[in-house]
């Protein structure tokens, strides 16, 4: 079955959002696991925070939410030159 670390990570793509409360309902194992995966994800940024609560934290894959951004930087782009709007 792997770590709570292993686990969190190959369900990074359908969580790309989450608190340690849904990250812990759909991973499983102590409590105290899923804290520690989360804290080692974060330490190496493959998640982030994604509020400046110390609790009910809400984190984020950091290559979606780059990816993310990207997309509605380029789809402000094309909206602009649409528009006749100086990009």
């Amino acid at each position: 079955m792997g770590s709570a670390t292993d686990r969190l990570l190959n369900r990074l793509t359908d969580l790309a959002t989450f608190t340690a409360e849904d990250a812990h309902d759909d991973i499983g194992g102590p409590r105290s696991s899923t804290y520690t995966a989360i804290e080692r994800l974060a330490d190496v940024e493959i998640i982030r925070p994604l509020t400046d609560r110390k609790r009910n934290q809400v984190w984020g894959a950091a290559d979606i939410l780059d990816e993310l951004d990207d997309l509605g930087a380029r789809i402000e782009r094309h909206a602009r030159r649409q528009l006749g709007v100086d990009v």
